[in-house]
């Protein structure tokens, strides 16, 4: 390699270049967001849908509670804090608040 200097003229260009490039990067890592919320969102309703369909046939059960304490403890320990029994219970809300809407 040569240590010329570098022209202004090709500083310019590799300004340019990375201003393009951190743009591209930007709004990729935007999309990544978005669909992983989109993905996130999508899973915790079919978990509260299937905790709704397959234990409480549509009803809160009595021991509703338990099922879902008992589901969380599970799944926390397999998939990390993400599942805890706070998790599963908002899970289930947002699957019976959607299809108290889709119902009105």
């Amino acid at each position: 390699m040569s240590n010329k200097p570098i022209k202004i003229d090709s500083l310019l260009k590799i300004d340019s270049l990375y201003k393009e490039l951190s743009i591209l990067i930007e709004k990729s890592k935007q999309k990544i967001i978005s669909q992983a919320k989109s993905t996130v969102n999508l899973l915790y309703w079919q978990i509260g849908k299937r905790i709704n369909d397959e234990i409480f046939n549509n009803k809160r059960a009595d021991y509703g509670k338990q099922i879902i304490s008992n589901l969380a403890t599970l799944l926390s320990a397999e998939y990390g804090r993400s599942f805890e029994e706070k998790t599963c219970e908002e899970c289930y809300n947002l699957q019976n608040v959607s299809q108290s809407k889709a119902n009105a």
